[in-house]
């Protein structure tokens, strides 16, 4: 479906946003193992389905938005083939964070974290490289796509080292370009269907012309009902207005026509 064919409707979002089954864990913690110095100071953690996740916290030094951006960039990724990492909600209960405090002294709280599966065997890098190998001038051209229409900030990539150094996207609670702080629906409309470059290092890549044109096509499909369901999945335990949610499936609906012309060029100039 081209851009455009679809209709946008609040309603629609904001009927999903009222669904009973609104939000539902993927599974429950187990065992805290440690915490990471970072910024949003997330835990790495067991659950009760055998895996382990790095899980954010309500309440961390990024604020709750940067939860709804991990959780709207991995669910909007997935549905264009990028390659991300899948978020899923945990639940963490008292008996887990009773003795665990954050850096500030603030004691973690109980709830629906974000958690990203661990992917052992792996190296950590904010630069674009590899692109020749195993399948990543494809990878890549996805990912660029979920950077421009969700205004990539504050690149982490993860080269997986047991699958020919394969690429994964990780950390996305800073993007729709809230590096500097939470953004306004003012802030977003002044970025509606502006360009937005891609990282640096991005250039000269010899990305797939082919894999570009095939995520413009991904960008374009996404339609009013996909961003609905998205936006679904943002737990009402975040304190986040149902608003801002609306205003945000609306900021990446309206983007689309714009970031898939721009892959549709790009496709041109690496073909």
């Amino acid at each position: 479906m081209a851009a455009g064919q679809d209709v946008w409707s609040d309603a629609t979002v904001t009927a999903a946003l009222s669904a009973p089954d609104r939000a539902r864990a993927k599974a429950s913690a187990q065992l805290i193992i440690r915490m990471a110095d970072t910024g949003a100071e997330p835990v790495l953690a067991v659950a009760d389905d055998g895996q382990r996740y790095w899980l954010k916290w309500p309440g961390n030094p990024h604020g709750n938005l940067s939860l709804v951006h991990e959780a709207v960039v991995a669910a909007v990724g997935e549905l264009l083939g990028a390659p991300v990492r899948r978020i899923s909600l945990i639940s963490v209960d008292a008996a887990l964070v009773t003795d665990l405090y954050a850096k500030d002294g603030r004691r973690l709280p109980t709830g629906l974290y974000t958690g990203s599966e661990l992917l052992a065997d792996v190296e950590e890098n904010t630069v674009i490289a590899g692109v020749r190998r195993d399948g990543n001038s494809c990878r890549f051209a996805y990912f660029l796509a979920l950077w421009d229409l969700c205004l990539g900030t504050d690149l982490q990539l993860l080269y997986h080292l047991a699958a020919n150094d394969q690429v994964w996207s990780i950390d996305h609670g800073l993007w729709f370009d809230s590096l500097e702080g939470n953004w306004s629906p003012e802030h977003l409309a002044k970025r509606d269907g502006l360009p937005w470059d891609w990282p640096d290092t991005a250039e000269g890549q010899p990305f797939s012309a082919d894999a570009l044109l095939g995520a413009a096509a991904a960008v374009d499909a996404l339609t009013c009902k996909d961003l609905a369901d998205v936006m679904s999945g943002i737990p009402l335990t975040w304190s986040i207005a149902d608003g801002t949610l609306l205003t945000l499936a609306r900021f990446i609906y309206e983007r689309r026509s714009a970031v898939s012309e721009r892959l549709r060029e790009a496709a041109e100039s690496h073909s």
